[in-house]
């Protein structure tokens, strides 16, 4: 039988997540993550990691604001997929968050250029975004992000990689 063909990942490609657990600005950088993937991660025709693949993740910058200035923020990227029970290294833009002081739209990219908007209710309550083709559910307090279990934040990949077919 022939050995499967490689598949490539394009750079740009989007992987919607759907977070396992609650990530927030008052945990430090470097504090790890994991999610399943929305939908299938495709390349071409082909399925490279189905709807339900664990996706493993950072924080990459989390500030807490203080009690007179500043703002709290939180950005977190993907770092890897696992495909065929092994552990695919990845490289995305980041999910950037800054909270504000007043409820406004405040999504930005840090990065190379995911594109993910937001819209915040102004009564002070949960948070209700909007990421290109999928929603993001986000909660403000004061100045502190978070993004709870099951919100689901889209990740564009930085890097093509290349992995065997199916």
């Amino acid at each position: 039988a022939p050995s499967p063909a490689a598949v490539t990942v394009p750079a740009g490609s989007v992987l919607t997540i759907r977070l396992d657990s609650t990530v927030t600005s008052d945990a430090a950088p470097g504090t790890k993550f994991t999610g399943k993937l929305v939908a299938d991660l495709v390349a071409g025709e082909t399925a490279v990691a189905k709807a339900g693949a664990t996706v493993h993740g950072q924080i990459e910058q989390s500030k807490q604001a203080g009690r007179l200035a500043g703002k709290s923020q939180l950005a977190l990227s993907l770092t890897g997929v696992e495909l065929n029970g092994q552990l695919q290294p990845i490289l995305t833009t980041n999910f950037a968050e800054t909270g504000k002081g007043t409820f406004r739209k405040t999504a930005r990219n840090v990065g190379v250029g995911a594109l993910v908007g937001e819209v915040v209710d102004d009564d002070g309550g949960a948070a209700t975004g909007a990421a290109i083709g999928a929603g993001v559910s986000l909660i403000k307090k004061g100045d502190k992000v978070t993004a709870p279990a099951g919100a689901i934040l889209e990740f564009r990949l930085s890097e093509a990689f290349t992995t065997p077919a199916n």
